[in-house]
């Protein structure tokens, strides 16, 4: 079984040669709870949280950001330095119980030193290559189970960091799938999942580039048949190649893609079924237990009212199996008027004895019978679907194995250049029949690889699905102390040309927020902070040690009402023994203030970085630095 991978603690950094942003060389220690970078506008927080995620892992580079806007390296920090030759930046954090530190420059992404071990020496960049970045990734392997640098700096900067740009992870499909299954490394093929799903792409382009050849080259055909006409240049007995119709092996693709949709189709029905049939399930239980409860407390006023009306010894014989008439220990006697207490009848003969009606339980009974009659109906209708989707499955394997086998017999064929000049019609015919075999077959390989994707992302929720009701866990905590009202995580499956994998997304108010815009900009971004928090509460739990999360919090996006929620979220956070990094503006009644109220006061400067003393003032921060003091003080307490 593989290991799980193993998130980051941080426990300090250093930034050295920062002039002209800063005015000496940063240190910060981080031990646990809230860390607060606190300072006004253009003093430098960006800079700092930047330089941090910088040392982790070089910047956003092509393996952690697709989108090219979204990337950055050393060259952010142009303009922030006034040389790069002198600036680096250290940071010291742990995996699992082992101590590492990584140093990098800001001439290139690369590593300049990496440490184990506070006491160790250590390896910098050598003759023969860079010994730094090959230890440290050595190390992420052996000491965090991470497969590569890659993967640890796309969780850094995927997961454990939210910067200003607020770059979501709520409702990114892609980057949840693939922390999800880093994260559940025992359970998950994540790497060949990722290599497939490229491979996906990568076969789905080069068919649309053929489909467009074999477009040009029948547009060419149709032009020469024209003009074969107009220039009445046949003639009989002519022997050029015949117009071929598509091979056969392209009808059982498309057949087969029919198949595949309506087998997709039959998934989501049984899909949906089952969670129908979960949540009258749920239902039934609580009317039960609803029921129990009545008839109890029923049962307890019959008899209280029972031993008010009957003389002493009747109430002797139910606690005590003392009979009523001779006043001997009689245990079956005390059975007998058990049952006849059960029922509702007289506790010594059994007769019946008026009661009076009880309205709520007559309208639980019968709406337990109607969800009862719900749940027979979906059973019945979930094993239809199931054998509706079971003879799909079938004949979609039976086709599969038709157009694979079809495919072994074609020979292999090369795609033709698409933007060659017109020649004749034979070789215009025969180009379009092989690039008509071309696209068959790469039809073939790309519905093969989806089946075999969504078949193992099916089987990786699975067998997580207890991981992922704790999850649920999690998030519901951190995102309801936010809202204030009852927030859940549930999944949607979002609709994708090449794989429809399913995602998590908040639901409140009864409704599914199935993207960004159902919500508004305060609730996006402390949602996505709760399902960031909640995803690192579940990775520690597997490895028993606590993580880190960085963010820059937008304190304007929050009014008064909605600042004491985002506190008491993060300190459950803390509570855990996680660190937060967190930026903050000085403010009167900031989030600052009101998380260090959790720190003893004697230990509140530790867990602040004050930039004005540090960054470089304006002359704004000049005109009101008495006010901004005052107000760090009064942070401080």
């Amino acid at each position: 079984m593989r290991q799980l991978i193993t998130l980051p603690r941080l426990q300090g950094f250093r930034l050295t040669g920062f002039q002209p942003t800063f005015r000496h060389d940063i240190e910060m220690s981080l031990n646990g709870g809230p860390h607060i970078v606190l300072g006004g506008n253009g003093l430098g927080k960006t800079t700092i949280m930047q330089a941090v995620v910088f040392g982790l892992t070089g910047g956003a580079g092509e393996a952690v950001e697709e989108d090219k806007t979204l990337r950055w390296d050393h060259r952010y920090f142009r303009g922030r330095l006034s040389s790069t030759l002198g600036a680096t930046v250290e940071v010291d954090f742990a995996l699992d119980s082992n101590e590492l530190t990584v140093r990098r420059g800001f001439k290139g992404p690369q590593l300049t030193g990496f440490r184990a071990g506070r006491s160790k020496k250590w390896i910098e960049v050598g003759e023969n290559g860079n010994e730094a970045e090959e230890a440290f990734e050595r190390a992420l392997k052996d000491l965090g189970g991470y497969q590569s640098a890659h993967d640890f700096a796309f969780i850094v900067h995927r997961l454990l960091y939210l910067p200003e740009s607020r770059r979501l992870l709520a409702w990114d499909t892609g980057a949840q799938v693939r922390i999800f299954m880093m994260l559940n490394q025992d359970a998950s093929r994540e790497e060949w999942f990722n290599l497939s799903r490229d491979r996906l792409k990568k076969l789905d382009s080069k068919k649309r580039h053929t489909h467009v050849a074999l477009g040009k080259i029948q547009t060419s055909l149709t032009s020469l048949m024209e003009t074969e006409e107009q220039v009445q240049e046949k003639q009989e007995g002519d022997d050029s190649v015949p117009f071929l119709p598509p091979p056969d092996i392209a009808s059982w693709v498309e057949e087969l893609r029919r198949a595949g949709k309506e087998s997709m189709a039959a998934e989501e029905s049984v899909r949906t079924l089952r969670r129908a049939l979960s949540e009258q399930s749920l239902v039934a239980e609580e009317l039960h237990e609803r029921i129990e409860s009545t008839e109890a407390a029923m049962i307890s006023a019959l008899l209280s009212k029972q031993e008010r009306e009957s003389s002493l010894p009747l109430h002797k014989l139910l606690e005590n199996a003392v009979c009523p008439a001779c006043g001997t220990v009689d245990f079956e006697l005390r059975a007998i008027a058990e049952k006849n207490a059960r029922e509702h009848g007289c506790l010594l003969c059994g007769s019946a004895i008026p009661m009076e009606s009880e309205p709520e339980l007559a309208t639980l009974r019968s709406q337990l019978s109607e969800k009862l009659k719900a749940q027979r109906a979906l059973e019945d209708s979930l094993l239809i679907a199931e054998a509706k989707l079971s003879a799909l499955r079938g004949r979609e394997d039976e086709l599969e194995e038709r157009v694979n086998s079809a495919r072994l017999r074609e020979p292999v064929l090369s795609l033709t250049a698409p933007d060659l000049p017109d020649t004749t019609k034979d070789q215009l015919l025969e180009r379009q029949n092989n690039l008509q075999k071309e696209e068959a077959d790469l039809e073939a390989q790309i519905y093969k690889l989806q089946s075999s994707l969504r078949k193992e992302f099916q089987r990786f929720r699975s067998q997580v699905a207890d991981r992922t009701a704790q999850l649920g866990d999690l998030y519901a905590r951190y995102a309801t102390s936010f809202l204030g009202l009852r927030c859940e995580l549930t999944e949607t499956e979002e609709t994708d040309r090449l794989l429809n994998l399913t995602r998590f997304v908040p639901k409140f108010n009864g409704c599914a927020r199935e993207n960004p815009e159902t919500c508004s900009e305060a609730q996006r971004f402390f949602l996505d902070i709760a399902f960031r928090m909640a995803l690192i509460d579940l990775s520690s739990a597997f490895s028993d040690k606590p993580g880190t999360f960085l963010c820059e919090t937008p304190e304007t996006a929050l009014d008064m009402s909605y600042v004491d929620n985002v506190v008491r979220m993060f300190d459950r956070f803390s509570e855990e023994g996680h660190s937060l990094l967190l930026t903050a503006n000085i403010q009167p009644n900031g989030i600052a203030a009101k998380l260090l109220a959790s720190v003893s006061k004697r230990n509140r400067p530790s867990h602040i970085l004050n930039l004005l003393d540090i960054g470089q003032l304006s002359d704004v921060h000049v005109a009101t630095l008495p006010k901004l003091r005052a107000t760090v003080r009064k942070t401080l307490g």
